[in-house]
C-alpha cells in the first residue's frame, strides 16, 4: 500500500508541486494584502496626530445655521 501511494505521489508529482505552490502563493497574497492595510491605516492615523499637533480647542459651527 504504501508503495502504491509514493508511487501514485511520484507520477503527479507536478500536480501535487502546482497545489502547493498555489497554496502558499495565496497565503502569500492574504498575507501581504492585510500588511498592507494595517501599514496604510497607521500612517493616517500618524498623518492626523501630527496636524493635530499643538491644537488645545476646536471650534465648531452651530449645526443648522
Amino acid at each position: 500500500m504504501t508503495r502504491r501511494v509514493l508511487r501514485q505521489l511520484w507520477i503527479s508529482r507536478s500536480r501535487y508541486l502546482l497545489t502547493f505552490l498555489a497554496i502558499v502563493m495565496g497565503v502569500a497574497f492574504v498575507n501581504a494584502t492585510l500588511t498592507l492595510t494595517d501599514s496604510i491605516g497607521a500612517g493616517d492615523e500618524a498623518t492626523v496626530e501630527a496636524g493635530e499637533a499643538g491644537i488645545d480647542a476646536v471650534i465648531d459651527a452651530v449645526p443648522g445655521t
